[in-house]
């Protein structure tokens, strides 16, 4: 966990003679009395070295504070000044820029996103913009990069949230749910034999099958699997659906508290208001006053800032500002999901072979339309981040960059294969790859 401190002098936290006088508040006020305009109110320090520094300007819009050096201990700084001309100026090692470029906001590194790349013969192909925040449980957010709190529709990403009424209502323990079982309650799976072997179990522990659930038939993910249903002759069925875990736990959540389970679906469901209760309660978000849609597999979904969305798993990782029998469903889902990382996504899938490759001791899930979230218990950290034109490939690298960074794994050989994930035309030669570009080390350091 890292320190926040509100500080009046640089020199309190960095032991750094060049730098102005009287520290952060002395300088950045020098600057804006130069330039006409506000005073500064607070200088927030993230972290035991001055990696990130916040700084609240009164009638100040678009400043950046950047080192242009490797021995600098100011990495950034941003603020809200009442300038937009674009200008440099040089305290030591500290530079000011003043430009347009840089739009109000209130993120601690940029409102401007980073991006995943698509090569083809060593040149940019695509671009994919994407923003992300990473919090603390408190909800301090440690570095965030794009816009963070413009609400988004997390979809897949939540199970976890939607799967505490299973726990927390005593379904999980009255039926005998396996660790398998609970991770398949928070999977989107490939619909692969264990899968859909598994949501029949599921259903079976409340005397029900596949004519309950709400989610549409679905051919699975993988063409193997494909194959076997057209050779036999079958069509895909509910079973199939890569959220059937899911709604097999809602099955079985409704049916243990004597609730009918027809139209579980709905949003005037008794399940699904407890389910809207508890994304309320772990994200912060007023409901009410946020987007609501229907995903693919029929059911309520809501947008939620990524900020907190971050903030939401951040408490489910750590426990933090969650009543005791909340967090403890949170700890045991995603103690699950972890442990049998198989059942939540399945064979080449990118979350079940991350957390696979960091033995279980992180938990990444992903949501449609670019959506990622990532859980590290060590850190007390979660990430939140989507992929603004929605492809599922650039936000499979953004979270493995991320996390990578985050576990100081960044030039791990391990996780090459995440980092930059290799294009081969149908020959099987490899002509490109997809990548993170230039700018994320520093957009997530300090964290």
């Amino acid at each position: 966990m890292r320190a926040v401190l509100a500080v009046e002098r640089l020199a309190d936290v960095v032991d750094d003679h060049r730098m102005h006088p009287f520290g952060a508040v002395g300088l950045m006020n020098q600057i804006v009395a130069e330039r006409g305009g506000g005073h500064v109110g607070n200088v927030f320090v993230f972290g035991d070295r001055l990696d990130f520094v916040h700084v609240e300007v009164a009638q100040a819009e678009n400043v950046v504070l950047r080192d242009h050096g490797p021995s600098s201990r100011v990495s950034l700084v941003y603020g809200k000044f009442t300038t937009n001309r674009l200008e440099v100026i040089e305290y030591s090692q500290v530079t000011v820029r003043f430009c347009e470029e840089y739009q109000k906001g209130e993120s601690f590194v940029s409102d401007h996103p980073v991006f995943v790349e698509a090569l083809r013969g060593g040149h940019v192909e695509s671009r994919h913009p994407i923003a992300f925040a990473i919090v603390d449980a408190e909800g301090r957010a440690v570095a965030t990069r794009g816009d963070v709190e413009r609400p988004v529709f997390p979809r897949s990403a939540i199970k976890v949230i939607q799967a505490l009424p299973l726990v927390e209502s005593g379904a999980a323990d009255a039926l005998g749910f396996t660790t398998a079982e609970l991770a398949l309650s928070t999977a989107s799976h490939n619909a692969e034999a264990p899968h859909v072997e598994g949501a029949r179990a599921m259903l079976a522990k409340v005397g029900r099958d596949e004519t309950c659930l709400a989610c549409g038939p679905q051919w699975p993910g993988r063409e193997a699997d494909r194959g076997r249903l057209h050779v036999a002759g079958r069509q895909p069925s509910r079973l199939h659906n890569n959220c059937s875990g899911k709604h097999a736990g809602f099955v079985c959540a409704a049916c243990h508290q004597g609730m009918d389970p027809a139209g579980y679906e709905r949003v005037d469901h008794p399940l699904h208001r407890q389910i809207a209760a508890a994304l309320a309660d772990v994200t912060g978000v007023d409901l009410s006053a946020m987007p609501r849609g229907t995903d693919g597999c029929s059911i309520p979904t809501w947008a939620i800032p990524l900020r907190a969305l971050a903030h939401g798993f951040a408490k489910l990782t750590t426990g933090t500002g969650l009543a005791p029998t909340r967090a403890a469903a949170a700890a045991r889902l995603l103690a699950a999901a972890r442990a049998e990382p198989f059942m939540i996504a399945g064979t080449g899938r990118t979350c079940t072979e991350l957390i696979e490759a960091f033995d279980g001791r992180i938990y990444v899930k992903i949501g449609a339309e670019g959506v990622y979230v990532a859980s590290l218990p060590e850190l007390g950290l979660a990430v939140a981040l989507k992929c603004a034109d929605g492809a599922a490939r650039a936000a499979e690298v953004a979270v493995a960059t991320l996390v990578a960074h985050l576990t100081g794994r960044a030039d791990d050989p391990a996780l090459a294969p995440f980092l930059s994930q290799t294009l081969r035309d149908w020959n099987g030669a490899e002509v490109g790859a997809v990548r993170a570009a230039e700018g994320w080390g520093a957009a997530i350091a300090g964290a």
